[in-house]
């Protein structure tokens, strides 16, 4: 079969230049291969020329659920590079540390992300030192479904003490325990964190997702968090 191959040579047969938005999930890319990556690497070169194309204006890019390997990951995130980009979904790839290593590299060239998801994409606590150095400027970070610990937690809450504009982290079904959930309650109630998401009476809010974990938590103010704190439904 050689479907991605057509899909990508579809797109830069449309010249499509000028896309703010490019969602290619559930493509299988990574699937049909030939031996050594013979096919793959030509399906990447093509959608980066379309990327490429549209790097002053593509805001989101979905690569989710394409059986995508570390090495094809890696190949692709340099391929495709938009300045512009605000949303990066890679989840349902097998990304793992090594593939997460290549994009903390690569993260430096997306000064307007915002928005990360890494969810189910075999992630460990290995990578989570460099990973989350980025965590700072993110409006919402998914990483549930992945191997993370307490300890991953621990560097996740001190970082967003610093974050200014986080406002959803899910980090459902992993292994954080309850020392984990609970370094991240001590850290979100600094950013006066509450459940809903958005801003409520002037305060900014967040949202944080953790069953697998623990239970979903509601926080109020620091001040308040103790009292506030109630089961909320999976959204």
């Amino acid at each position: 079969h050689a479907t991605a191959f057509i899909l990508s040579q579809s797109l830069v047969a449309g010249r499509m230049s000028g896309l703010t938005e490019l969602d290619l999930s559930y493509n299988m890319l990574g699937v049909e291969r030939t031996e050594g990556d013979a096919l793959l690497y030509p399906v990447a070169i093509s959608i980066g020329q379309v990327v490429r194309s549209s790097a002053r204006t593509l805001k989101l890019l979905k690569l989710s659920h394409n059986s995508l390997r570390c090495s094809d990951l890696e190949t692709m995130l340099r391929l495709l590079a938009p300045a512009a980009l605000t949303t990066l979904d890679l989840g349902g790839n097998a990304l793992c540390d090594q593939g997460a290593d290549a994009l903390v590299g690569l993260l430096g060239e997306y000064p307007h992300l915002r928005h990360l998801s890494l969810r189910d994409t075999k992630l460990t606590d290995a990578c989570m030192p460099a990973l989350v150095c980025h965590f700072e400027t993110l409006e919402s970070i998914d990483i549930a479904f992945n191997s993370f610990s307490p300890s991953a937690a621990t560097l996740i809450a001190e970082r967003l003490k610093t974050n200014s504009v986080l406002t959803s982290l899910d980090v459902s079904f992993n292994s954080l325990g309850h020392s984990g959930i609970e370094a991240l309650e001590e850290a979100l109630p600094i950013l006066s964190a509450v459940s809903g998401g958005g801003w409520e009476a002037g305060r900014r809010v967040v949202t944080l997702k953790s069953e697998g974990n623990s239970q979903f938590i509601r926080f109020g103010s620091r001040q308040t968090a103790a009292a506030s704190r109630s089961h909320a439904p999976e959204f």
